[in-house]
């Protein structure tokens, strides 16, 4: 017993949406893990910043915030080499003290071969 041509029609539509969700859904979270050991070098170029930043008591103002290059906190050992996941990854960090939230701020940006972080080449 075979299904009339329109119910096979209206199957196969339906399987083909739902392959192309499920590939959607596994590429959508490829990208994920892909960016993760970024963010992980982001993170980790954050900490060293501030980890410099509070051991040299130092308080960079919003209006003239202290730039510290990730090669610098490697020499020093704030970072890492084995945090750096890509080796092609240039960056920084830009750390200042907010008064309003008496903590300090660190936005880490960086530049790899396949990823970069948004606003990178404002400040670079």
């Amino acid at each position: 017993m075979s299904l009339p041509s329109k119910t096979r029609y209206i199957v196969y539509v339906w399987l083909v949406i739902f392959i192309l969700i499920i590939s959607l859904i596994l590429l959508s979270n490829s990208n994920k893990v892909f960016l993760q050991d970024y963010i992980d070098t982001e993170n980790a170029i954050s900490s060293g910043a501030l980890d410099y930043v509070t051991s040299n008591s130092l308080y960079p103002v919003k209006e003239n915030k202290l730039k510290l290059d990730l090669d610098f906190l490697r020499e020093d050992n704030y970072v890492y080499d084995s945090a750096i996941k890509d080796n092609s990854c240039t960056g920084f960090s830009l750390v200042y003290y907010d008064d309003k939230n008496e903590d300090y701020i660190v936005n880490s940006y960086i530049n790899c071969d396949k990823y970069t972080t948004k606003g990178y080449s404002d400040y670079k």
